[in-house]
């Protein structure tokens, strides 16, 4: 996982403000980071089991949107003498947040076919005891 600011300022395009703060978001990266390898370890998986072109666009997603949407302010104003800024924000949480369409994506497909209730076109046995 070699996620660089560079990365979420080509991520951002237009939006990346100038300069970029890179200490601030290599810290937000390595929260994501942190994020999905207890993700990992809690769901069973190893980060080796993670396809690595996946858990970076993840990152690099998750710090992207936490640059754009920065706290849980959901409007910001400024004035100065006869000038006013207003800035609004979407619902966020203030923290790296990864949503959870992106924790399908990091989801292994490993895992074999079958289950609880899946059906075999054959007989077989049971081998499980109850």
């Amino acid at each position: 996982m070699a996620v660089t600011p560079e990365d979420v300022a080509l991520t951002l395009g237009d939006s990346c403000p100038d300069p970029i703060p890179s200490e601030r978001w290599l810290m937000w990266i390595s929260d994501a980071e942190m994020l999905i390898s207890a993700w990992a370890v809690r769901s069973g998986y190893t980060v080796a089991d993670l396809d690595s072109a996946q858990v970076e666009y993840v990152v690099r997603e998750a710090v992207a949107l936490k640059v754009k949407r920065p706290d849980s302010a959901t409007q910001v104003d400024v004035a100065v003498d006869d000038g006013r800024v207003s800035r609004r924000y979407e619902s966020s949480t203030g923290q790296i947040t990864i949503l959870p369409e992106w924790w399908e994506l990091l989801t292994p497909t490993t895992a074999s076919p079958g289950g609880a209730f899946s059906i075999s076109p054959y007989y077989a046995p049971d081998t499980s005891s109850w």
